[in-house]
């Protein structure tokens, strides 16, 4: 069975030939059809996650698109979206039976992973933790990214007016944002209030670092910060009167986080979208056995705005 491994903290994975995984009780063995590569992945690896992972050495991969061979909740045949820490990156995985969800018949392999992890992470900041109401309007702080796209559509859906900002002018371009600012921008507090004029309610925040201290002066009175990522590092000097003055909340979104019926209800929901075609993520498809290349542009962000899907041999 072909699958990467993790042999040692804080090294890339080598893809090698192993045995087929035991089921211990309460998992359920799933044969992989689609798998995708997360930032988390990374972290995890690097022993940066702030959960329980397993020592060394292990096979890295946080969810998987796949079909039930064995389990005591599906039939064998069912197609299902598993979220499991580990493990995702074989051919065949031992995955909780209860962090699976059944995926909608209309939505394909590839697409089905991509709005795993990621699109969950976009369509619940927006809808569980923003607290829209119809009036906000929303910034959404890695628009270009996989996970601010489906931000953005979260809330232009709702009828909120969004301003998105990224990187990657052309992919900010087909976003459906209602403006667009470049994170680039030398004076990037300015830009973002020729966007906004008269501020904004809710940030949605994928980046942090100076993005994130830009755009915490455009926001209005009792505004909401929504933190999902830190593409530009972990740490960041935040001035303390904007929260204040402001009434500004804080507040945090992970996966891990959230109870899973809540995650189901959120994939559940984000798939119909995207089976409507009111979703696009766009994404880029490999090989299990070309793990080693994704990871590496995976560290480096070199994934020109799409999610790196993995399919089986």
């Amino acid at each position: 069975m072909i699958q990467g491994r993790i042999e040692n903290w804080g090294e890339a994975p080598s893809v090698i030939d192993g045995p087929e995984p035991q089921i211990q009780p309460g998992q359920a063995l799933v044969r992989m059809l689609a798998t995708s590569l997360n930032p988390v992945d990374i972290a995890i690896a690097a022993r940066q996650f702030y959960g329980a992972v397993p020592p060394p050495p292990f096979i890295p991969g946080n969810e998987l698109v796949g079909e039930v061979i064995e389990s005591s909740e599906y039939p064998a045949g069912t197609r299902v979206w598993c979220h499991c820490t580990t493990g995702g990156f074989a051919e065949f995985a031992a995955v909780p039976e209860d962090r699976m969800v059944p995926v909608p018949s209309g939505l394909g392999d590839e697409l089905a992973v991509a709005l795993g992890v990621a699109g969950i992470a976009g369509w619940m900041a927006v809808r569980d933790r923003a607290d829209l109401t119809l009036t906000d309007e929303v910034l959404v702080l890695g628009a270009s990214g996989v996970v601010g796209r489906v931000a953005v559509c979260a809330a232009t859906s709702m009828g909120n007016r969004v301003i998105a900002a990224g990187r990657n002018e052309r992919a900010l371009a087909d976003v459906g944002a209602h403006a667009t600012v470049d994170l680039t921008a030398e004076d990037l507090a300015r830009e973002i209030s020729a966007a906004a004029p008269e501020g904004v309610d809710v940030v949605v925040d994928m980046v942090w670092g100076d993005a994130v201290v830009a755009a915490i002066r455009a926001l209005r009175q009792n505004g909401r910060l929504v933190q999902v990522g830190n593409a530009s590092g972990p740490m960041v000097q935040m001035p303390a009167g904007p929260f204040r003055g402001g009434r500004l909340d804080l507040r945090g979104y992970s996966i891990y986080s959230e109870r899973f019926d809540a995650v189901a209800a959120a994939y559940a929901e984000l798939c119909r979208f995207a089976a409507g075609g009111h979703v696009e993520v766009p994404l880029e498809t490999m090989r299990l056995r070309d793990l080693p290349e994704a990871w590496e542009r995976q560290v480096r962000f070199a994934t020109g705005g799409k999610k790196l899907v993995l399919l089986p041999e």
